[in-house]
Formats: C-alpha cells, sequence, structure tokens
C-alpha cells in the first residue's frame, strides 16, 4: 500500500514508478494488488498506522503489516515483492559485532538461537568491480541451490544490481564465522545462510540492546570529559548525543526511528587557532557535527560535517574528504586484548588540527592556498566588528522576543507532542500558525516588526562603513550575505530552533537534518534590482522573510516544481507583507516581480541538508515531459530555450537568447519551438551571417 498526500512532491514524481512496478508484476504473472490510501482523506487510518512522512510504503498480509520499505523506483518495489514471495535461502547479514576478533566476541552476549544451531555457511557479496586486494583464497563458486540460483530463478533479470555470490566456508562456531569475515575486507556484503527461521528479528534484538547500552554509555562518558574542558580547552559547547532523525543506508535516506543502525549525533563547537597575519587563518568559532556509527566504539564515523562555512583543503561541500585516514580518530583501548577503537575526543583533536596546519609535508602548498582564502572571506567580519550596532545579532543566541507569538506557540505545541504522527503535526501547524498558499508552498507571521527595524538598522549600519560586501548571488547585483558579516551564528540559532522542527514535519526528506545554510538579504527598488528573473533556488528548503520597507508591485510569482510536468504553469502570486515569511522547496520555480515604487527587502536562507544532497538531492528526480505550453508569467529569459517565442527580452537581457537549457532535449512539450538566435548582419570572412541563425 503506498500512502500518498497530493500535497507532497515526492509522491507526484515517484506516482510512475509505482504505477509501472504493478504493470512488471502483472506481466511476470504475479499476482500482488499494489494500492494507494490517499492521506488528505484517510487522516485517521494515517494516525492508525503512525505515517510520519510521504509517500510511504507499507506491506500488508492479512491485514497486519509484515514491514515497511523505503524503494521508490519501480525495480525497488519488484525486487521487494520478489524477496518476499520468491525468497532466497534463509540468510542474515553479519551484524558489526560479529565481525570483531574472538576475544571481542567473548565479551558480547551470545544469542541462544546461534550457540544452540551450530553450523553455519558464510557467503560473500562481490564487487562488480572488485577493490584492491588479494582475493580470499577461501572463496569457492557458489554451492547448488544457493543465491546465485535462487536469484536466476527470479522473473526479471533486468532489475539492476544483482549480485553474484561465492561461497566462503563452512563454520561450526560463531568465533570461527567471526574470525572470517575480518579476512574479508574487500567485500562489501557478508551473509550467513542459516536453517533457521525468524533469525532476522532475534539476532537485530540481541545485538540492538548491547548497542544501545554500550554505545550510548561510551559516547556520554566521552561528551561529560569534552564540556570539563579539561583535556581540550579549545572545545567551546557540545550537544547531548541523540540519534539522527534521519541517515543513509545502502546510498538511500532512512529514518531514523531511534534503531539499530541509526547513527548518534554530537555537534561540536571549537575556538580555531590564535588569529595571525593580521587576523588571518581558521581563528573563529567552527560547528562540527559528528555522525556516530551506532555499533561505536568499535565502529568508527560515518561523516564529520562542517556547519560553519570555511575554505578548506579537507572539506568539500562542508563534508570532511572520505579520503582523510579514518584510523586518525582512533586510541588504544582501556580494555585489555581489545587494541585500538575510535574516539570522539581524538576526532575533535584531528579536526582542531587541521585548522592549525596541514595533515602532511605534501599538502602544505594546497593548505595554505586554502586559508589565504578563507582569510579573504572573513577579513570583513574581523574589520565590521568594532563598528556593530546590536551585538545581540552577532551572539548566536536567538530570542523569543523576535520571533511573532503565532510562532512561539507553534514551537510549544509541536515540543509538547513529540511522538504525534506527521499528519497531526501538519495539521497543528496548519491550524495554529501555516497557511498553504498553494500546494507546497506555506506563509506565516514570522517576525516582530522591532526585530525586522533593528535587523535592518543593523544592515544600514554595514553599507555605511563602505566596506566590500559580496553579493547574495549570480541574480542579484544589491543586497548582502549577511552570513559573511559576521551573522551566521545568528542564523543558525534560527534554523536550528525555529525553521527545523517546522520544516521537517513539510519537507521530511529534505529537512529532516538541516546542517548548513546560505543567508542574504536582498533588495529591489525601481533605480536598483527592479525583479529578479524566475528560477529554482540552490537550496533544498528556502525560507523567505520580508523585512520591510513601504513598496508597491514586487510579488513573487510561483509556479511548479522543477522537471516536473507543470514546472512552467502558473501557480500563485504571493503579495509580501512585513515580517510574514513563505517557505517552500528550492526546486519549486519562482520569481520576483517588478517593482513600481519604493524598497522591499527581504532577509532569504536557503537551508541545506547534507542527507539529501548525498543522495542525489534536487537531481534525482527525473526530468519529466511538459505537459503544455509555459504560461508567460513562468517564463525565465535566463534559462529557458523558448522564452523569445512568447515573449520579448527586456531590455539588457539579450546576452542570454539562444543560451537556455530548460526544458532539456527529449522533454519539450508537443508543438515546442525553440527561439532564434538573432545576429545583426554583418561578413565574416566573406561569409554572410543572416538575422537569424
Amino acid at each position: 500500500v503506498n500512502f500518498f498526500a497530493p500535497w507532497c512532491s515526492h509522491c507526484v514524481e515517484g506516482a510512475p514508478e509505482y504505477s509501472q512496478a504493478a504493470q512488471r508484476l502483472q506481466s511476470a504473472g504475479i499476482e500482488v494488488p499494489l494500492a494507494v490510501v490517499d492521506a488528505s482523506l484517510n487522516s485517521d487510518l494515517i494516525a492508525q498506522q503512525n505515517i510520519q512522512g510521504f509517500p510511504a510504503h507499507r506491506w500488508f498480509e492479512a491485514g497486519t503489516v509484515r514491514t515497511v520499505w523505503p524503494r521508490r523506483t519501480w525495480w525497488e518495489l519488484v525486487d521487494f515483492v520478489e524477496n518476499v514471495l520468491l525468497p532466497l535461502p534463509s540468510a542474515m547479514e553479519v551484524p558489526r559485532c560479529l565481525k570483531l576478533r574472538q576475544s571481542d566476541n567473548e565479551e558480547l552476549p551470545q544469542p541462544s538461537f546461534l550457540v544452540a544451531n551450530p553450523g553455519f555457511v558464510l557467503y560473500e557479496r562481490l564487487q562488480t568491480e572488485p577493490k584492491p586486494g588479494p582475493e580470499p583464497e577461501t572463496c569457492e563458486p557458489p554451492a547448488p541451490d544457493t543465491f546465485s540460483e535462487a536469484f536466476s530463478r527470479r522473473p526479471h533479470t533486468d532489475v539492476p544490481d544483482r549480485r553474484v555470490w561465492g561461497q566462503c566456508g563452512h563454520f561450526a562456531t560463531v568465533e570461527d564465522m567471526a574470525a572470517a569475515c575480518t579476512a574479508l575486507p574487500h567485500c562489501d556484503g557478508l551473509v550467513v545462510w542459516v536453517d533457521l527461521r525468524d533469525v532476522r528479528s532475534a539476532l537485530a534484538a540481541a545485538v540492538s540492546a548491547t548497542h544501545e547500552n554500550g554505545t550510548h554509555a561510551v559516547l556520554n562518558a566521552e561528551v561529560r570529559r569534552l564540556r570539563e574542558g579539561q583535556a581540550l580547552p579549545f572545545v567551546l559547547h557540545v550537544t547531548e548525543p541523540r540519534r539522527a532523525r534521519q541517515h543513509i543506508a545502502n546510498d538511500e535516506l532512512q529514518d531514523g526511528g531511534g534503531g539499530t543502525g541509526t547513527p548518534f549525533v554530537v555537534v561540536v563547537t571549537l575556538q580555531g587557532p590564535a588569529a595571525d597575519d593580521g587576523g588571518g587563518g581558521y581563528s573563529g568559532q567552527h560547528r562540527v557535527r559528528f555522525l556516530i556509527s551506532d555499533g561505536y566504539p568499535q565502529a568508527g564515523f560515518q561523516g564529520v560535517i562542517f556547519e560553519s562555512k570555511i575554505n578548506h583543503m579537507y572539506i568539500h561541500s562542508n563534508r570532511l574528504y572520505e579520503a582523510i585516514p579514518r584510523h586518525l580518530f582512533k586510541v588504544e583501548s582501556e580494555t585489555e586484548g581489545v587494541g585500538f577503537r575510535f574516539s570522539l575526543q581524538r576526532a575533535v583533536e584531528i579536526v582542531h588540527d587541521m585548522l592549525h596546519g596541514p595533515l602532511g609535508e605534501s599538502h602544505a602548498a594546497f593548505w595554505e592556498e586554502a586559508r589565504r582564502e578563507d582569510i579573504q572571506r572573513t577579513e570583513v567580519i574581523r574589520k565590521y566588528t568594532k563598528h556593530r550596532k546590536f551585538q545581540e545579532l552577532f551572539s548566536g543566541r536567538w530570542s523569543e522576543n523576535w520571533l511573532h507569538p503565532k510562532v512561539t506557540t507553534a514551537l510549544r505545541l509541536l515540543q509538547a507532542a513529540p511522538n504525534a504522527s506527521v499528519v497531526h503535526r501538519r495539521q497543528l501547524l496548519l491550524g495554529h500558525l501555516l497557511t498553504e498558499v498553494t500546494p507546497g508552498v506555506y506563509a506565516f507571521p514570522a517576525f516582530t516588526d522591532a526585530f525586522c527595524d533593528q535587523f535592518l538598522d543593523e544592515l544600514d549600519a554595514f553599507y555605511a562603513t563602505k566596506l566590500p560586501a559580496r553579493r547574495p548571488n549570480s541574480m542579484n547585483n544589491y543586497g548582502v550575505i549577511v552570513d559573511d558579516i559576521g551573522m551566521e551564528p545568528l542564523i543558525t540559532a534560527l534554523r536550528d530552533s525555529v525553521l527545523q522542527p517546522i520544516l521537517q514535519v513539510l519537507y521530511w526528506d529534505e529537512a529532516a537534518e538541516l546542517d548548513g545554510h546560505h543567508a542574504f538579504m536582498v533588495r529591489y527598488a525601481p533605480h536598483e534590482d527592479t525583479h529578479l528573473d524566475v528560477h529554482t533556488d540552490d537550496s533544498d528548503v528556502t525560507f523567505n522573510v520580508c523585512l520591510g520597507k513601504e513598496f508597491e508591485g514586487a510579488g513573487l510569482t510561483f509556479c511548479g516544481i522543477q522537471g516536473t510536468p507543470e514546472h512552467r504553469q502558473w501557480s500563485l502570486t504571493h503579495h509580501h507583507r512585513k515580517g510574514w515569511a513563505v517557505v517552500h522547496l528550492g526546486r519549486h520555480r519562482h520569481g520576483a516581480d517588478i517593482i513600481t515604487k519604493g524598497e522591499r527587502a527581504n532577509l532569504i536562507v536557503w537551508s541545506h541538508s547534507s542527507n539529501w544532497r548525498w543522495v542525489g538531492g534536487n537531481n534525482r528526480h527525473p526530468y519529466r515531459t511538459e505537459s503544455l505550453p509555459p504560461d508567460p508569467r513562468c517564463l525565465s529569459y535566463t534559462h529557458d530555450r523558448d522564452y523569445g517565442v512568447f515573449a520579448t527580452y527586456p531590455e539588457g537581457t539579450e546576452r542570454h537568447r539562444g543560451k537556455g537549457w530548460c526544458p532539456p532535449v527529449g522533454k519539450e512539450y508537443p508543438g515546442f519551438r525553440m527561439e532564434h538566435m538573432h545576429t545583426p548582419r554583418a561578413e565574416v570572412e566573406g561569409v554572410e551571417v543572416f538575422d537569424e541563425l
């Protein structure tokens, strides 16, 4: 059963995949009904099934949920059904705790069914492109009637990613099997074939109890030591360990749910090294998010993310490069015979060392180049410090007094219902704060007038200094990146305390774990930027709040979601009000209409999720064929290949003619005509160039 919501863009985009899965199963003679439930018409059922996000897939047998799965492509759905109806031999993945040495396993509780039923056949899942390293001598061709033959009996040979399994030996004890696991470092999967029923759930329960007690206890102890500040005096703040609301498994988004396999999140704020070279280097405060594996401390870190902006040779898209050797994060274990284990404290030390200098002499030139780029970025922050008008806007603490009372009320109601279903929480927000002005776009009163005035006064003070300001993006010539004048801690506090709890209800995939942002102020006036061409944002979710001032015109036009058949069809023109905000997905096409009088200033926060971007982000949804010619209000002279067919280029924008990309080739609506490139008549090396090419 596919539980969907009509306002959910993922549901709309995934509907063709669900239909194709049904057709494939039917053509293969597999009689399995696939059904859909509209959440907007069945709120009681959604609450009963505890649906937390859309789309949600549930497998029912005799009215009972057998399992939940996040798969969305047609072949993943087909693969799931085949796994249920045409199962492979009874198997389980080898858990992390069984991959340790024998001495480690002696300290773990052995599930009784494993001890009472010796006899295991271990298989490795071979890479299509094997990792470097010798082939294990123990691997042999698969035995008859095992995984490979079971795969071959299935009707869908065109399902991607069918793997080859090789038998790696027969073992009488768990210890022998665990020792064999450690000898196969180049394999990306290990499976034990056992002749037992329900072995997965029994083992999962045993391992979960071990991990939950051990990992949490170790983490809490390390966090306490870091907070004491004696070992690492540069540590300014450490959050309590918590289970991630969302994480990545097998390159797919997974709900956290607090269960086994969900990593822990700890955010550490640390002070960079003392300023040198006139205030350069990484001397500011740095906020770093550590994603800690469920099997910690034997298992390491799933990711190290810099939430603060930084130019650094070891950091790309806010993530620490995977190439950084993770053994650097290990220390000698206190337990005799265990060897080395991962350490959060050691990881924090390594990150701090990276701010002091390169990790290897051969990196020195590249490290210095990145450091000097960061000096240029932070120079304005340092110079503006003495000119600040309102110090509280740079402290990194968000005050409830700045929020509209409705926001404060809604946040308290959400906090009082942490276990409520996503449908209930969404209804709560719609009842007390939000208005859905068009599908997927929400408006609400966000800031008080006093805060809007205070924020604009601070920006006026910055402009008065004549310090250089980086422009917000390639389309705005006025305005300023507020992060780059020292307000990044303030916007981070806004993101964490206000935006995160609201946006995760509305856009779970994109906003369940926000860990970055790009914040800027834009300004429109008849003598400056008068409008903004229709576009999409380089954000996962956008927060756009009007700070004032007096103005006429300058509406915000919304069209459709990029890549959908209706993405260039008009949906709404929103009219800004002081203190009011709109939130929407970054890939929601929109543009700012021409301002006719006065001046409008807006604070815009582009929120980012490393999880969402890791799995492909806004590019994970295939572009679909347009259904109709574009609405003129949704045309973009910067991006569209047919702009000149429907409209005249505004003065000064003719340089974009013929350079558009939208719609992509092969995704055009019926009757599509591409605009012509206009070139002045001339003679070029004796060849006549015509007006239209």
